[in-house]
């Protein structure tokens, strides 16, 4: 029977990990399965470098059981421009790690700390600080830190001796509310003064003496639609004798907020008599408080420090905004600069600060700043907070606007990447762009390409917990995420899995990170971060044990020298030294061992890299054919070997119980290639059995890296069915 003859040819792996696809309609250049490996955005396949503790780490040693692991970049300590320092928390503690300026990031840690429970709320415990995240903003130079059971504060870098200071934030709110006083009409004028409504007046700008003297002429007290200072004659005098027939007060409530609040607590009586010097006996329901609950959400935008996500009734779906800052004590100065119930001075300013509230928004999880736009994410969806005149957010001129009802769940796994912003919630990953032509919105990162690995794969209380960081040298997103649900709070921070993102040719992939010796805590990515200098010394292991070679040898470590600004993703790690634990942090690097944690024993962990090509229907299914050889390119350009396993996976066969997986043939690309300069290698292979489908599988051996460009088959086939 006469065969047909074909060549197929796949030039590059930009495609990623995929589910979302059939068995008819896979796309090109996508792994149907894999881990531990890295899709470059020019097509190579190779494996993960192994996590490694960074070059001239030093630890730090605390107790970490049951806390919370928090880490940001604080860019522009101290307002120089050059600065950057890592913030960590570990539970109640807050650490300093200065960037650019040691020889590793470690090795920058300051001996300074703040301790959250010095601004820990009335009423909160130990537990309630140490079990819950900080959330970070900077601007001016300043870090901005709020907690959920903490008065939020803000912190000070001094570079000339390198001290850090923390200060707590004074919060001042106008009351522009005043008291309500049920089955009081707002223009009825009382002939009884109630303390309550006493209260009203003052807060509406009328004190003691204009009170009597209105009473006096009216026979009854100022209603709350009474302006005060409506009742000024022709020389600018209080005289409601002779005015008060001429002014026509309307049932508008007058303007509130002579009175200015501490919105934690609004103490009304106690703010009365301070701002005032008038006691009086409030009744009933008057004041309004957050009990233990602060702040968990603050960004910089416009100029101003931003607060949300305030877990108590009534004040969950507010956003508290500053004035626009210029000192110290405008960082909590959410209020009108002039007073409302002033006859002189009292226009809104644009510079002001203020109350938003978004109702349905539910809690708010998350503030992220991007261009002109401050992007709310709540419980029931995204909001856009802008000026409706196109020049950016003022008090007096902004507006609200419901972008999307995509849900958040967490504040952990927004990552900004330059004009959008990612994020994880139940259903998939999300992104919202500000783009000029379409304005804002909203699209799915994962729906169109791994939306069952994140809904089946991914526990639903990891998808909460999960933190992520993007690094713009590589464009890659780093999710960590737990692969099981955590059963406590240090579980919850044991990370074991990896979902990356290549944000240049739109490709996830995945890695596993091994659990036992070395936990991942969290991740930053920095600028400017040391590396080693010239020079070589002595390989100890974590425990202080010095590292040997088989002839008993001395390992020496040789470092390098770098001037250059790098952008690194640095992973937080702990593990235990004679039983007390020690932070670290680590990198994923190790081209050398492709171990994990080599360093820690000098044996390191072990992993496997694989992926797995989509289904080659190469027949339109109805025929049976051969792929008779495959030639495979490596990539030799480093000059190291290449090697791996290739396996055959024939007719949509998912286990080697089919009979469908051809054995396992070990690769080595030849060392000559790399020793005569060659960029790249080529290995024909024969490829056994045949079928309507196939597949290809390369897997790692053990302390041996891949770099596979593409392949190529020879096929054949029956001329007919």
């Amino acid at each position: 029977m006469p065969r047909n003859t074909a060549t197929q040819f796949q030039n590059n792996f930009i495609g990623g990990f995929v589910t979302q696809a059939t068995a008819l309609d896979f796309p090109p250049n996508a792994a149907f399965d894999q881990d531990n490996v890295v899709f470059s955005e020019i097509g190579i396949a190779s494996r993960r470098p192994g996590f490694e503790f960074e070059n001239n780490f030093t630890t730090l040693t605390e107790a970490n059981a049951e806390f919370a692991q928090s880490t940001f970049l604080w860019k522009n300590a101290a307002g120089d421009g050059q600065t950057n320092i890592v913030v960590q928390q570990n539970g109640g503690t807050i650490h300093f790690y200065l960037t650019g300026s040691s020889l590793s990031l470690s090795a920058g840690k300051s001996v300074n700390t703040v301790s959250l429970s010095s601004f820990q709320a009335s009423g909160a415990t130990t537990d309630n600080l140490n079990q819950n995240e900080c959330q970070y903003s900077s601007g001016l130079g300043y870090l901005f830190v709020v907690h959920p059971f903490c008065d939020p504060f803000y912190i000070q870098y001094n570079p000339s001796d390198g001290s850090f200071t923390s200060s707590i934030i004074s919060f001042t709110v106008r009351d522009v509310f005043g008291i309500a006083e049920t089955g009081v009409l707002v223009d009825n004028r009382p002939t009884t003064l109630t303390t309550n409504h006493n209260y009203n007046l003052l807060n509406q700008g009328w004190d003691s003496t204009k009170i009597t003297s209105f009473h006096t002429a009216a026979s009854a007290y100022p209603s709350n639609a009474d302006v005060w200072w409506t009742y000024k004659d022709d020389t600018d005098t209080f005289a409601p004798s002779t005015t008060l027939g001429s002014v026509d007060t309307g049932s508008a409530p007058a303007p509130q907020g002579y009175f200015r609040l501490n919105p934690w607590s609004t103490a009304r009586a106690a703010t009365c008599l301070a701002q005032s010097g008038t006691t009086l006996s409030l009744t009933g329901t008057v004041d309004e408080t957050s009990g233990t609950a602060r702040p968990s959400v603050t960004e910089f935008h416009a100029g101003r420090v931003w607060y949300a996500g305030i877990s108590a009734q009534g004040y969950n779906t507010r956003i508290y905004v500053s004035t626009v800052v210029q000192k110290v004590a405008d960082f909590g100065f959410c209020a009108a600069t002039d007073d409302p119930t002033s006859s002189t001075i009292f226009d809104a300013l644009a510079t002001d600060g203020l109350i938003i509230s978004i109702p349905q928004a539910g809690t708010i999880y998350k503030l992220v700043s991007l261009g002109a736009t401050m992007l709310v994410f709540g419980a029931n969806g995204v909001w856009a907070i802008t000026g409706s005149q196109g020049i950016g957010f003022t008090a007096t001129d902004f507006s609200v606007n419901p972008v999307s009802y995509t849900r958040s769940i967490s504040s952990t796994s927004y990552v900004v990447v330059d004009n959008s912003v990612s994020w994880w919630n139940l259903t998939g990953i999300n992104v919202v762009v500000n783009d000029p032509q379409q304005g804002i919105t909203v699209k799915s990162l994962s729906d169109q390409k791994i939306k069952d690995f994140f809904i089946d794969d991914i526990p639903s209380t990891s998808k909460r917990w999960a933190r992520g960081a993007y690094n713009p040298r590589t464009h890659q997103i780093v999710w960590l995420f737990t692969s099981q649900s955590a059963a406590d709070v240090t579980s919850q921070y044991t990370f074991d899995r990896c979902l990356v993102y290549n944000t240049l040719i739109d490709a996830f992939y995945t890695w596993t990170l091994p659990t036992g010796n070395v936990s991942v805590n969290s991740v930053v990515v920095l600028e400017g971060a040391g590396s080693v200098t010239s020079g070589s010394s002595p390989v100890v292991t974590a425990g202080g044990l010095s590292v040997v070679d088989n002839s008993t040898n001395p390992v020496v470590s040789f470092g390098f020298s770098q001037t250059a600004v790098s952008t690194t993703t640095k992973y937080l790690v702990s593990y235990l030294v004679s039983g007390s634990n020690t932070f670290t942090f680590a990198e994923c690097f190790d081209d050398i061992t492709y171990k994990d944690w080599f360093f820690f024993d000098n044996i390191g962990q072990d992993y496997t890299s694989f992926f797995t090509t989509g289904y080659l229907v190469k027949t339109q299914g109805e025929r049976r054919f051969q792929s008779n050889y495959i030639f495979i390119f490596n990539d030799l350009s480093d000059g190291v070997i290449n090697a791996y396993t290739f396996q055959t996976l024939w007719n949509y066969g998912n286990s080697g119980n089919t009979g469908q997986w051809t054995q396992k043939q070990t690769i080595t690309q030849s060392i000559t290639h790399a020793e005569t300069n060659y960029d790249a290698g080529r290995r024909r292979l024969k490829v056994r059995g045949s079928g309507t489908a196939v597949q290809f599988k390369f897997s790692s051996i053990s302390g041996q890296p891949f770099n596979i460009i593409g392949w190529a088959t020879a096929d054949s086939s029956n001329a007919q069915p």
